[in-house]
């Protein structure tokens, strides 16, 4: 009798801590279409409350490991993604000053760079990215890109016509070919120009 009562009290604390988790939960956390609701009143371009979440997580592991490199690079891989080029190149910096020698890394920060406007600043980092990894394709892309932008079109074709080079099947080559045309057709009519 006694055994009885207690598998059935045991089952009783059980079904209500089951019960009281989920309503305990759903109390913490809005239905979805309240989420929904909250993200349609966002301003454009704003980024959704998940992605909010992420960042203060990833923010808050940053804070507590300075050591760790990789929250930062999510950091700065998650405010490029939302066009925060500025808070993204902090971030980018803070996991480069922990290991400089992620040409990845080191490349994203100069496209950040570029976005804000800061070219030099931008080439200077792809040729870092260059000196870790000699030949590395994005940044060798992303570095012509900037020469190109200052008008140095023969520096452009030289560094995508070594990329290409390089990495005959790279995956945007038929873009850089693209570039490199355009890149001659601006140098022709600068010569022809200057005749």
């Amino acid at each position: 009798m006694n055994r009885q009562i207690i598998s059935i009290g045991t089952a009783g604390i059980l079904v209500g801590f089951i019960l009281g988790f989920f309503t305990a939960r759903s109390l913490v956390q809005p239905p979805p279409e309240e989420i929904a609701a909250a993200e349609e009143s966002l301003p454009e371009n704003h980024p959704g409350l998940e992605t909010m979440e992420n960042v203060r997580e990833m923010t808050a592991a940053a804070e507590a490991e300075a050591g760790n490199v990789q929250v930062r690079v999510e950091l700065g891989n998650t405010f490029y993604d939302m066009g925060r080029y500025d808070v993204a190149s902090r971030w980018y910096r803070e996991a480069l000053d922990l290991d400089p020698d992620q040409p990845r890394v080191s490349t994203d920060l100069g496209t950040s760079l570029l976005f804000m406007g800061r070219t030099s600043e931008a080439i200077d980092q792809y040729r870092h990215s260059l000196s870790v990894q000699p030949g590395h394709p994005q940044s060798m892309q992303n570095l012509g890109v900037a020469l190109f932008s200052l008008e140095q079109y023969r520096e452009a074709i030289k560094i995508w016509e070594k990329l290409l080079e390089i990495n005959p099947g790279y995956d945007d080559a038929a873009k850089i070919r693209e570039q490199i045309e355009s890149a001659r057709e601006r140098l022709d009519s600068l010569e022809g120009e200057n005749r």
